[in-house]
Protein backbone atom coordinates (compact mmCIF):
# COMPACT_ATOMS: atom_id res chain seq x y z
CA UNK A 1 0.00 0.00 0.00
CA UNK A 2 1.27 3.39 -0.94
CA UNK A 3 2.11 6.06 1.85
CA UNK A 4 0.18 9.74 1.81
CA UNK A 5 1.98 12.55 2.15
CA UNK A 6 2.74 12.89 5.91
CA UNK A 7 0.23 15.20 6.59
CA UNK A 8 -1.66 15.05 10.10
CA UNK A 9 -2.96 11.01 10.21
CA UNK A 10 -3.35 10.41 6.39
CA UNK A 11 -4.26 6.81 5.76
CA UNK A 12 -4.67 6.05 2.04
CA UNK A 13 -7.17 3.12 0.50
CA UNK A 14 -7.55 2.23 -2.64
CA UNK A 15 -11.40 2.23 -3.79
CA UNK A 16 -13.18 -0.84 -4.66
CA UNK A 17 -15.01 -2.10 -7.80
CA UNK A 18 -15.52 0.65 -10.47
CA UNK A 19 -13.94 3.23 -7.93
CA UNK A 20 -10.58 4.09 -9.52
CA UNK A 21 -9.54 6.77 -7.01
CA UNK A 22 -7.80 6.76 -4.08
CA UNK A 23 -9.82 8.46 -1.07
CA UNK A 24 -7.58 10.47 1.18
CA UNK A 25 -8.66 10.16 5.13
CA UNK A 26 -8.20 12.51 8.30
CA UNK A 27 -9.69 11.06 11.26
CA UNK A 28 -10.35 13.28 14.16
CA UNK A 29 -8.25 13.94 16.92
CA UNK A 30 -10.62 12.30 19.07
CA UNK A 31 -14.38 11.56 19.96
CA UNK A 32 -15.07 14.95 21.78
CA UNK A 33 -12.42 16.82 20.07
CA UNK A 34 -14.32 16.16 16.77
CA UNK A 35 -17.42 16.91 17.88
CA UNK A 36 -18.90 19.14 14.91
CA UNK A 37 -22.26 20.26 15.93
CA UNK A 38 -24.55 22.58 13.34
CA UNK A 39 -25.61 26.03 15.02
CA UNK A 40 -29.57 26.37 15.34
CA UNK A 41 -31.64 27.21 12.55
CA UNK A 42 -33.78 29.99 12.52
CA UNK A 43 -37.53 29.48 13.19
CA UNK A 44 -38.70 29.94 9.36
CA UNK A 45 -35.85 26.98 8.55
CA UNK A 46 -35.72 23.47 8.82
CA UNK A 47 -32.53 21.72 8.56
CA UNK A 48 -32.49 18.27 6.71
CA UNK A 49 -29.88 15.76 7.78
CA UNK A 50 -28.58 12.33 8.12
CA UNK A 51 -25.17 13.22 10.13
CA UNK A 52 -24.95 12.85 13.90
CA UNK A 53 -22.88 16.50 14.28
CA UNK A 54 -20.03 14.79 14.68
CA UNK A 55 -16.98 13.75 12.50
CA UNK A 56 -15.07 10.67 12.32
CA UNK A 57 -12.72 11.90 9.12
CA UNK A 58 -12.39 14.20 6.35
CA UNK A 59 -12.36 12.96 2.71
CA UNK A 60 -10.89 14.12 -0.10
CA UNK A 61 -9.92 11.95 -3.33
CA UNK A 62 -6.45 12.65 -5.49
CA UNK A 63 -7.82 13.10 -8.55
CA UNK A 64 -11.09 15.38 -7.72
CA UNK A 65 -12.66 16.21 -10.72
CA UNK A 66 -15.88 14.81 -11.57
CA UNK A 67 -15.88 13.24 -8.29
CA UNK A 68 -19.37 13.99 -6.61
CA UNK A 69 -20.38 13.25 -2.75
CA UNK A 70 -23.67 13.95 -1.97
CA UNK A 71 -26.72 12.55 0.67
CA UNK A 72 -30.14 12.29 -0.73
CA UNK A 73 -33.64 13.17 0.98
CA UNK A 74 -36.96 12.71 0.69
CA UNK A 75 -39.28 15.52 1.52
CA UNK A 76 -42.74 13.94 0.65
CA UNK A 77 -44.10 14.25 3.65
CA UNK A 78 -43.53 18.42 3.50
CA UNK A 79 -44.31 19.61 0.17
CA UNK A 80 -44.55 18.40 -3.60
CA UNK A 81 -43.11 22.04 -4.07
CA UNK A 82 -40.49 22.92 -1.53
CA UNK A 83 -38.36 25.89 -1.24
CA UNK A 84 -34.81 24.72 -0.54
CA UNK A 85 -32.86 27.11 1.17
CA UNK A 86 -29.00 26.28 1.82
CA UNK A 87 -26.56 23.42 0.76
CA UNK A 88 -24.17 22.91 4.09
CA UNK A 89 -21.61 20.42 4.46
CA UNK A 90 -18.80 19.86 7.12
CA UNK A 91 -15.41 20.64 5.94
CA UNK A 92 -12.13 22.29 6.86
CA UNK A 93 -9.72 24.49 5.38
CA UNK A 94 -6.73 23.98 7.26
CA UNK A 95 -6.87 20.43 5.78
CA UNK A 96 -5.47 19.06 3.34
CA UNK A 97 -3.77 22.52 2.56
CA UNK A 98 -4.07 25.58 4.37
CA UNK A 99 -6.79 27.69 2.37
CA UNK A 100 -9.81 27.38 1.08
CA UNK A 101 -10.39 25.96 -2.97
CA UNK A 102 -13.86 25.57 -3.83
CA UNK A 103 -16.61 23.10 -4.43
CA UNK A 104 -19.50 22.45 -7.29
CA UNK A 105 -22.81 22.11 -5.79
CA UNK A 106 -25.70 20.92 -7.99
CA UNK A 107 -28.44 18.88 -7.17
CA UNK A 108 -30.25 15.58 -8.76
CA UNK A 109 -33.12 14.12 -8.92
CA UNK A 110 -33.86 10.46 -7.28
CA UNK A 111 -35.38 7.97 -10.02
CA UNK A 112 -35.45 4.05 -9.23
CA UNK A 113 -33.41 4.28 -6.15
CA UNK A 114 -30.69 6.08 -7.33
CA UNK A 115 -28.78 9.77 -8.64
CA UNK A 116 -30.65 10.79 -12.11
CA UNK A 117 -29.76 14.18 -14.02
CA UNK A 118 -28.87 17.62 -12.52
CA UNK A 119 -31.89 19.67 -11.70
CA UNK A 120 -30.13 22.36 -9.86
CA UNK A 121 -28.32 24.68 -11.28
CA UNK A 122 -31.37 24.38 -14.13
CA UNK A 123 -28.54 24.94 -16.99
CA UNK A 124 -27.09 21.71 -15.47
CA UNK A 125 -23.35 22.94 -14.42
CA UNK A 126 -22.95 22.61 -11.15
CA UNK A 127 -22.72 26.08 -8.98
CA UNK A 128 -19.33 27.23 -7.80
CA UNK A 129 -18.80 27.55 -4.29
CA UNK A 130 -15.97 28.68 -1.76
CA UNK A 131 -16.19 29.14 1.79
CA UNK A 132 -14.89 32.38 2.44
CA UNK A 133 -13.21 34.86 5.28
CA UNK A 134 -10.80 33.88 7.54
CA UNK A 135 -11.81 30.66 9.17
CA UNK A 136 -9.94 27.75 8.50
CA UNK A 137 -11.14 25.50 11.54
CA UNK A 138 -13.62 22.90 10.87
CA UNK A 139 -17.24 24.62 9.80
CA UNK A 140 -20.07 24.17 8.28
CA UNK A 141 -20.09 25.84 4.87
CA UNK A 142 -23.14 26.97 4.20
CA UNK A 143 -23.61 27.52 -0.05
CA UNK A 144 -27.15 30.01 -0.65
CA UNK A 145 -29.01 28.54 -2.65
CA UNK A 146 -32.76 29.79 -3.05
CA UNK A 147 -34.53 27.46 -4.89
CA UNK A 148 -38.41 25.81 -5.45
CA UNK A 149 -37.56 21.68 -5.96
CA UNK A 150 -40.17 20.46 -8.20
CA UNK A 151 -39.12 16.39 -6.92
CA UNK A 152 -39.89 15.17 -3.46
CA UNK A 153 -36.85 13.11 -3.78
CA UNK A 154 -33.45 14.15 -4.46
CA UNK A 155 -29.81 14.31 -3.97
CA UNK A 156 -27.88 17.19 -2.79
CA UNK A 157 -24.16 16.54 -3.84
CA UNK A 158 -20.94 18.77 -4.65
CA UNK A 159 -18.06 17.83 -6.90
CA UNK A 160 -14.55 18.11 -5.48
CA UNK A 161 -13.11 19.77 -8.55
CA UNK A 162 -9.45 19.94 -7.63
CA UNK A 163 -7.07 17.44 -6.90
CA UNK A 164 -5.33 16.80 -3.91
CA UNK A 165 -3.64 19.14 -1.99
CA UNK A 166 -5.75 21.79 -3.48
CA UNK A 167 -9.35 20.71 -2.46
CA UNK A 168 -11.81 21.36 0.37
CA UNK A 169 -12.78 17.96 2.35
CA UNK A 170 -16.10 16.37 3.30
CA UNK A 171 -16.63 15.32 6.56
CA UNK A 172 -18.02 11.81 7.37
CA UNK A 173 -19.84 11.71 10.59
CA UNK A 174 -18.83 9.08 13.41
CA UNK A 175 -21.80 6.48 13.56
CA UNK A 176 -20.85 3.41 12.69
CA UNK A 177 -24.79 2.05 11.64
CA UNK A 178 -24.83 3.19 7.55
CA UNK A 179 -27.61 4.84 7.13
CA UNK A 180 -28.08 4.32 3.88
CA UNK A 181 -28.51 8.33 1.87
CA UNK A 182 -25.20 8.38 1.20
CA UNK A 183 -23.61 8.51 -2.06
CA UNK A 184 -20.37 8.86 -3.86
CA UNK A 185 -19.89 9.41 -7.67
CA UNK A 186 -16.70 8.54 -10.11
CA UNK A 187 -17.50 6.49 -13.36
CA UNK A 188 -21.12 5.74 -11.70
CA UNK A 189 -23.05 6.54 -8.79
CA UNK A 190 -22.44 4.12 -6.13
CA UNK A 191 -23.41 3.76 -2.33
CA UNK A 192 -20.77 5.50 -0.46
CA UNK A 193 -20.62 2.15 2.00
CA UNK A 194 -18.28 0.98 -1.25
CA UNK A 195 -15.68 3.03 -0.21
CA UNK A 196 -13.04 0.82 1.17
CA UNK A 197 -10.76 2.45 3.97
CA UNK A 198 -13.25 4.40 6.07
CA UNK A 199 -14.89 1.14 7.46
CA UNK A 200 -17.21 1.45 9.41
CA UNK A 201 -17.59 5.33 8.96
CA UNK A 202 -19.66 6.26 5.38
CA UNK A 203 -22.31 8.44 6.52
CA UNK A 204 -21.49 12.36 4.62
CA UNK A 205 -22.26 15.29 6.62
CA UNK A 206 -24.09 16.69 4.04
CA UNK A 207 -27.16 18.47 4.74
CA UNK A 208 -30.19 20.71 3.42
CA UNK A 209 -31.71 23.92 4.83
CA UNK A 210 -35.53 24.16 3.73
CA UNK A 211 -38.23 26.80 4.14
CA UNK A 212 -40.62 25.21 6.46
CA UNK A 213 -43.30 28.10 6.89
CA UNK A 214 -45.13 27.89 3.46
CA UNK A 215 -43.88 24.20 2.89
CA UNK A 216 -44.98 22.35 5.96
CA UNK A 217 -47.81 21.41 7.53
CA UNK A 218 -48.13 21.48 11.03
CA UNK A 219 -49.44 17.46 10.89
CA UNK A 220 -46.70 16.57 9.55
CA UNK A 221 -43.61 18.39 10.82
CA UNK A 222 -43.38 15.75 13.42
CA UNK A 223 -43.14 13.19 11.26
CA UNK A 224 -40.36 14.79 9.26
CA UNK A 225 -38.22 15.61 12.10
CA UNK A 226 -38.69 12.19 13.38
CA UNK A 227 -37.18 11.03 10.00
CA UNK A 228 -34.56 12.84 10.16
CA UNK A 229 -33.11 13.23 13.55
Amino acid sequence: MKKAPSLAALILASVAGAWSADVIVERAPSRFEGAAFAPAAPDATMELAWDNGRYQYFTCWYSGNGVWAGNDFDVATISTNISILKYKFYTSGNWPNEGWDGVGVGFYNFVGGVPGSVIWPTSGKSHFFKPSGGILNPIWAECDVNWRCPFTKFLAAHDQIYNYLQCDPCAVDDNYVFRGHSWCYWDRWMSFKEMVGLEPYHNLMIRVVVDDTTAVAPTSLGRVKALYY
